[in-house]
Order: C-alpha cells, then structure tokens, then sequence
C-alpha cells in the first residue's frame, strides 16, 4: 500500500495507523485527529506518488496503549499491520488545513531501496526446520501462556479451544511435510489458522487480551497464513507437474 492510498479515509471520525518497522504512523486527517488528542510532532513533506504535501505523526509500537482511551476507540484491528480507530471529534476540513499549513515542509533525500528478503518455505527435510512451524511453535507457547492469565469462564472454554487449535495446526504442518501430496493437509492447516485469527478476536473482544497481545498473535497468524498459501501453491504445481511426466 502507498501512500496515496494510505491517505485515504471513509468517515469524518475514522483514523488509520499503519505499522511501519516498530512505529504506527498515521497519514494527513488520521494525524490531524490524533494531535487533537495526544502531543505528537507532525512532519510535513512531498509525496510524489500522492502528488502533494503529506502530514505524518508516529509513535513507538510500545506506547500504543497510550494511544487508545475513550477519545479513541478501537474499530478495526484484523490486519497486523493497520489498525482502525474512531475518534469522538468530527474532522473539520478548514481547521486541518490551516493546521497543516503551519507545519515547516521538510525535504527529504532519496534513499537506496531497502533489500527485500524474501521469507522462504521449506518443502522437506526435518517438520521442524519449516518457518511456518517455527512461526505456529511460537503463537503456541503464546496460546499457552495467555490462557492461564483468562478468567476461569475463559481459560477452560476459549482458551482450551485456543489450545486445541493450535495444536491441530501443527500436527497438520507435520503431516504436510511428510506427505508426498500435501495439499489436503495445507488445506486443514488453514482452516485451523482462521479458526485461530477468529479465537483471538473473541478473546481481544472479551478483554481477555491486551491490544499489544492481541496485535502480535494477530501478527504471527498472518505470517502463518500467507506462509501456508504460498506452501499450498507450491505444493499444487508440484504435484501436476509430477502427474504430467
């Protein structure tokens, strides 16, 4: 997602923060509604893509429960990476401009393109060598550890759910890895993923989650997601491409 389309809102009251590295930014009216509420240094600078002057404000990962507060209420967070508030102060068009007319333009030197590395799927060798494992292993000992923190009615119905869960997801991982035709078992095992996002946001909805555990078990799901797609896919060409020979 660029920035034109980052800058982009569907209400008056919506606010978009986008995880970027280990800050949440939030683009033009995003950031104009936020320092309405909380001190937050705007930075102002020219965005080609968008073709125009753009205003940011961020703030660390780590202070994001700062952030959240009856003049901020969470509306979306099904995506790690942008999460959707909705503030209690209607937009107003004439005060942002004049406020974003105030703020210094900042001039900005093109950087070298960072390397992407892309995150590689294993299709043999040791279960437990597979990033989609290890990634599932990790939101596991997450599962476990946030279950014995719910509430008695929680922790022996969703958290033992939580639990069966993930430990079908990783069984299923193993299977895939020792089956020649892995597509079935990728199937279920992204089944059991979404059955998992679903869990997690019951438990965020239900206060037995913190938004800070909530957003990075959310994370670890998505890696595991797209890392199953991408396994699935894979592991379908392979296996048309043996039939054809």
């Amino acid at each position: 997602m660029n920035t034109k389309e980052k800058i982009v809102h569907t209400s008056p009251t919506e606010v978009r923060l986008y995880k970027e590295g280990i800050f949440w930014t939030a683009y033009e009216q995003s950031a104009f509604l936020l320092s309405q509420v909380y001190t937050l240094k705007p930075s102002k600078r020219f965005v080609k893509v968008a073709e125009q002057e753009v205003v940011t404000v961020g703030f660390p990962d780590k202070t994001l429960d700062k952030i959240l507060s009856p003049a901020m209420e969470m509306d979306n967070a099904t995506d790690a990476a942008l999460l959707i508030l909705r503030s209690k102060k209607v937009f107003d068009e004439k005060e942002f401009e004049k406020w974003k007319q105030e703020i210094p333009l900042k001039i900005v030197e093109k950087a070298a393109p960072a390397a992407v590395v892309p995150e590689m799927t294993s299709t043999g060798g040791l279960y437990s060598d597979l990033p989609v494992f290890r990634a599932c292993y990790e939101l596991l000992r997450f599962v476990y550890r946030e279950s014995g923190n719910m509430t008695r009615t929680y922790r022996f119905t969703l958290g033992q759910n939580l639990q069966n869960a993930m430990t079908e997801l990783l069984l299923n991982i193993y299977r895939a890895n020792c089956d020649f035709d892995k597509r079935a078992h990728i199937a279920r095992a992204r089944e059991n993923t979404e059955m998992v996002r679903l869990m997690l946001r019951v438990g965020y909805d239900e206060g037995q989650l913190k938004l800070k555990q909530y957003i990075f078990a959310n994370t670890q799901v998505e890696s595991i997601s797209k890392q199953l797609t991408a396994w699935g896919k894979y592991s379908k060409k392979l296996t048309i491409d043996n039939e054809l020979r």
